[in-house]
């Protein structure tokens, strides 16, 4: 049996209903005149043009909709997935679609919460055995984010950013794994991530 099953994606927690796989993005509408048309002057006062929402990768996009994965995009653009294990736990793991550059190489992350700490105090031990672990790990490492006054433990791969098919779906399925024994060792069996 295969280690993973889809479950239902959870909304953002932001409040902002993230597309969903399979929806249709809207176009923005041209706010260029026709061809031929004058410009005519401003009857109203002006407003304050709508935020511009970052796009999602369209690779990223193809990819998992190619391994037929469910997925939604959050206001960033980036990609959320929640896995399901065998043992009812769960993990979300995010691809970003934003990439970096190194020489010629670009790279995109891929990263899953284990544990949140409140006001940035993560047990003293913590970072030591992180850091033994990190010297184990064949791609990726844990991170400490600062998240306003608090901390999220993220376990995170940087991948070449055209990775896809099943070599991304390793990278993400193992994501999942190793920040939800994280976050089992560290919570008691609690799943929140």
């Amino acid at each position: 049996m295969r280690p993973f099953v889809a479950l239902l994606l959870a909304g953002c927690a932001c409040g902002v209903a993230p597309l969903v796989h399979g929806a249709a993005p809207s176009e923005p509408a041209s706010m260029a005149p026709p061809t031929g048309a004058p410009l005519a002057a401003p009857t109203e006062t002006p407003t304050t043009p709508a935020p511009v929402t970052p796009e999602a990768d369209r690779a990223v996009l193809r990819a998992l909709e190619g391994l037929g994965q469910d997925y939604t995009i959050d206001p960033e653009g980036d990609f959320k997935l929640e896995l399901g294990f065998d043992d009812k736990r769960s993990q979300v793991v995010f691809i970003n679609s934003s990439t970096e550059s190194l020489a010629n190489l670009r790279l995109r992350e891929v990263w899953a919460i284990a544990m949140v700490y409140n006001a940035n105090q993560p047990p003293a031990e913590l970072p030591r055995t992180l850091l033994v672990e990190n010297s184990r790990k064949k791609l990726g490492g844990w991170q400490l984010r600062e998240l306003g006054e608090r901390s999220a433990l993220v376990y995170c791969m940087q991948v070449p950013a055209d990775l896809a098919g099943e070599s991304l779906k390793a990278a993400y399925l193992q994501t999942a794994i190793i920040a939800d024994e994280k976050e089992k060792e560290l919570s008691g069996d609690q799943d929140a991530y």
